[in-house]
């Protein structure tokens, strides 16, 4: 870790005292304030994050990126397609620009240090879209059963009765021809039952002549 920036006071022979405790007490103040200045999140903290946080989870499963390419700028790229790439292994962390949820909510910016986790905002807006995506699941599925409780028109009542015909003549096909397959069956093993019948009985007739 760099050491924190400090303040230095140049004490001239001119500097009176009062001047020259001011000067200190405001270095020593503005000392403490870049001591208690919050780290920034990390681009692999920030990932880690919303890996095993399991309030987290769709953030990772909708999540993009932006990278600095060296030749293209800026690009933005599905961490899917991230990490099945060469870039998982190649592009180093320091080079990601951005996290972005569902391709619209940028939660981590490095450039303008913006840190939605640390905060909470991710997790609210999380919460959020799935809330929105419950009730439009819930709208469709009551739409769906709506359609299903609606009597059939005259039209529909009308065609029924033709289509069930349609159907009746389809299955007593089927069974005439599947009758027909089994007499057909029957045919055949009395036919070799009576081939085998002629067979037993040249061989009897023969053993008769050459006793």
């Amino acid at each position: 870790m760099s050491p924190q920036a400090t303040t230095t006071t140049t004490i001239s022979p001119s500097t009176s005292p009062e001047k020259l405790d001011k000067n200190l007490q405001l270095a020593r103040e503005e000392e403490e304030w870049l001591k208690k200045k919050p780290k920034f999140l990390t681009c692999k903290e920030a990932l880690d994050r919303i890996m095993w946080d399991q309030d987290l989870t769709d953030a990772y499963t909708h999540l993009s990126m932006v990278y600095k390419d060296r030749f293209e700028g800026d690009t933005l790229i599905s961490y899917e397609e991230f990490m099945n790439s060469d870039l998982a292994e190649e592009l180093p962390q320091h080079r990601i620009q951005q996290l972005i949820y569902r391709d619209q909510f940028v939660f981590w910016d490095k450039r303008n240090r913006i840190d939605m986790l640390s905060n909470g905002k991710l997790r609210e807006f999380i919460m959020e879209c799935l809330r929105q995506e419950q009730v439009i699941e819930e709208e469709q599925a009551q739409e769906f059963t709506t359609i299903l409780q609606q009597p059939p028109s005259s039209s529909a009542t009308s065609s029924k009765p033709k289509k069930q015909n349609k159907k009746n003549k389809k299955i007593m096909k089927e069974f005439v021809r599947a009758q027909d397959a089994n007499e057909k069956g029957l045919k055949s093993e009395e036919e070799d039952e009576l081939e085998r019948y002629m067979e037993e009985y040249d061989e009897e007739y023969s053993r008769y002549l050459y006793q």
